[in-house]
């Protein structure tokens, strides 16, 4: 009978533990592209704001970790991962490692892809280019890019509505909004990766989202915006307009892309 007691009392500790990570944490600061952040949210509380606590968090807020205690998962939205850098390497970095390593889901999108890659090489040769190494370091390899089009702080030009190919899923392909991202080369000791999703019209046919298990947790990062709803997207501008109809056409596979990924952070 006290065998049982015990065995119930861990069980409810174990409920109750899952039940306290019950937010869903958007990096929100400098570098961070509003219209990633819009869609990003948007996304995130049409999906689970029956299921999870959402909020979105600066680098301050970062670095004093209280943030851990109840996050399911961490987000690093799309934008410009210098600023990144300089607000959160040291103990910004390390607070994330922690909360990985300790069975935490991170999920970098586009720049927070970048930015969770050993080495960083963005538009080499040109005025934008940005070379490095970066601290966090989950993807043991290189994020290049961008892949499909150069990219253009200043306007949509290098847009493109990205089909990819699905691995081991009975999603077999989709097209998703992309604009800037990388692909994902991997070191040759590279362990603990898997290619959720590659480039289908590039040759070679590169990784376009990636999971990374990082000792009791895990990272994806994400080349392709997924979580783009043409909805909210500006149908009068020139360089979406193709773009948003051609993300109308596959919603239906975009929403079982969302729900492969989320998954994968186990997030439902």
């Amino acid at each position: 009978m006290r065998i049982l007691q015990i065995l119930f009392f861990c069980l409810l500790s174990t409920v109750a533990i899952a039940e306290n990570h019950n937010a869903l944490y958007v990096y929100s600061d400098k570098g961070v592209s509003s219209e990633s952040l819009t869609h990003t949210l948007h996304t995130l509380h049409k999906l689970f704001d029956k299921k999870y606590t959402i909020k979105t968090l600066n680098a301050h807020d970062v670095i004093q970790g209280t943030w851990k205690k109840n996050a399911a998962l961490f987000i690093m939205p799309g934008g410009a991962d210098l600023p990144y850098v300089k607000a959160l390497n040291g103990k910004g970095n390390q607070q994330i490692k922690d909360y990985v390593e300790h069975g935490g889901n991170y999920l970098g999108i586009c720049a927070g892809a970048y930015y969770a890659s050993r080495e960083v090489q963005f538009a080499v040769g040109t005025p934008l280019e940005v070379v490095g190494s970066r601290e966090l370091s989950f993807f043991s390899g290189i994020a290049k890019g961008p892949v499909l089009a150069p990219y253009y702080y200043d306007s949509n030009r290098g847009a493109r509505a990205a089909k990819i190919t699905i691995s081991n899923n009975k999603l077999q392909r989709t097209t998703v909004f992309y604009n800037g991202g990388p692909e994902f080369i991997p070191d040759a000791q590279q362990k603990n990766t898997e290619v959720i999703a590659r480039y289908e019209d590039l040759p070679q046919k590169p990784a376009a989202i990636i999971k990374v298990k990082i000792g009791s947790g895990t990272a994806l990062l994400t080349a392709v915006h997924f979580e783009y709803d043409p909805a909210l997207m500006d149908s009068s501008d020139v360089y979406l307009f193709p773009v948003i109809s051609a993300l109308n056409k596959h919603r239906p596979e975009r929403i079982q892309l969302m729900d492969l990924i989320f998954s994968q952070l186990n997030i439902s």
